[in-house]
């Protein structure tokens, strides 16, 4: 599973946040607090919830439904 979202890019903007991954483009809406985004594509009821630290440039992700999948995002 870990092995489907190597590439993913997250964009942020304001309140959107698209994922793309090849030809598969995912929006949606996002909150963000000091330690948490949550996720929900559009036209979907379900909304993933992830905490997240900064490592240096990196964003550090664990989103809650992973059972420890940890993503790393650097910026573009």
């Amino acid at each position: 599973m870990a092995a489907m979202n190597v590439g993913t890019i997250y964009e942020f903007s304001g309140n959107k946040l698209t994922l793309r991954v090849g030809d598969i483009i995912t929006p949606g809406t996002t909150g963000i607090t000091d330690s948490t985004f949550s996720f929900q594509p559009d036209g979907h009821d379900r909304k993933y919830m992830y905490h997240y630290r900064f490592n240096g440039d990196t964003l550090v992700a664990d989103i809650d439904i992973s059972e420890g999948q940890t993503f790393y995002l650097v910026r573009k």
